[in-house]
């Protein structure tokens, strides 16, 4: 199974919409989706379909639902009725939409569900209510994880349904499911065109989703290398080691994690991702050096864990004053 990268734009004006949709072209993309329900002014709906570089994802979400369509459930669907007849490949519309939008040969309906402020607990049940809907060709699924853990719930319900299906949680926290959904089979990476373009809280950019995390030839033989971080870090090491990655010829992928709670991260992600190495910062070493089965005479003296490392007999927490080499990430 493929996955595509989708770059996601969102402007107040046509005139500003149609702009950012000439800057895409020069991105390596498969798919624009395009925030008809960020337009402060009547979309011109034909036009910015058929001036689209690639493929197109409508969507015009309701208030209701996180986007920023304030207008009636009538206006809304006559929007992406429209999309439809201009030649949208792809609508993502609330379920109960999808009936009201048209029909035409080649048309792929996404029934979509979201929650910018949780991950319910139902989640695989939700999802499997909207794959229920005759009329949902796809089905996509966006919530923000409060705890690490909660990304394995959408890793899991994308491994429970019978239909194609995209799933994030599009927060700092869930960044894991942007960068592995493909893994579990997330048919689309969803990013933005630049920083300061973000559709959905800490969105990556379409570029780096494809050159940096090379989502796209990630499987599951492919190597998870992690940064443990403060929720508040700016750490660029994932860069340097992804880029070094991508030098190296490795089938490996470095990924930060930004979080609160080292013990709750540990307890619950390395283990379900098969990690067998993972940096950590000055943030959570303590932590990490308690949480660890064993640990080195250095990491002892110094009462603190800078890396993780997964042996036959568990994790060893280790000191180092050196960096990590690129080669340590593959098991």
């Amino acid at each position: 199974m493929e996955t595509m990268i989708c770059i996601s734009l969102s402007a107040g004006t046509n005139e500003e919409l149609l702009e950012l949709l000439s800057r895409s072209a020069r991105e390596p993309v498969d798919v624009v989706e395009l925030r008809l329900d960020a337009l402060e002014e009547t979309p011109l709906v034909e036009i910015l379909v058929k001036a689209s570089p690639y493929p197109v994802v409508a969507v015009c979400r309701s208030e209701k639902e996180g986007g920023h369509f304030s207008g009636t459930a009538k206006a809304r669907r006559e929007t992406l009725r429209k999309a439809v007849l201009a030649g949208a490949k792809y609508v993502d519309a609330e379920s109960a939409d999808l009936e009201h939008i048209g029909e035409r040969e080649g048309l792929i309906r996404i029934a979509s569900f979201h929650d910018f402020k949780k991950t319910p607990a139902n989640l695989e049940a939700k999802a499997m209510e909207l794959a229920a809907n005759p009329l949902a060709d796809w089905v996509k699924i966006a919530v923000a994880a409060q705890k690490t853990a909660d990304n394995l719930k959408i890793f899991a319900a994308l491994g429970s349904l019978p239909k194609p299906a995209v799933a994030a949680a599009v927060n700092d926290i869930g960044l894991v499911t942007r960068i592995l959904g493909h893994r579990f089979g997330s048919r689309m990476a969803i990013g933005c065109l630049a920083e300061g373009l973000e559709t959905t809280p800490a969105q990556p950019t379409a570029r780096d989703l494809r050159d940096l995390y090379r989502v796209e030839a990630i499987t599951g033989k492919t190597a998870i290398f992690g940064l443990l971080t403060g929720p508040n870090a700016h750490s660029d090491r994932h860069i340097f080691h992804n880029r070094a990655f991508a030098e190296a010829g490795l089938d490996a992928v470095s990924i930060p994690f930004r979080v609160a709670d080292a013990g709750e991260f540990l307890d619950s992600i390395p283990e379900a991702l098969g990690m067998t190495l993972i940096e950590v910062d000055a943030t959570h070493r303590k932590a990490a050096l308690e949480w660890a089965d064993t640990a080195t005479k250095a990491a002892w003296t110094e009462g603190e864990a800078s890396v993780l490392i997964r042996k036959q007999d568990g994790w060893v927490a280790e000191y180092r004053n050196r960096p990590i080499e690129v080669t340590e990430a593959l098991p």
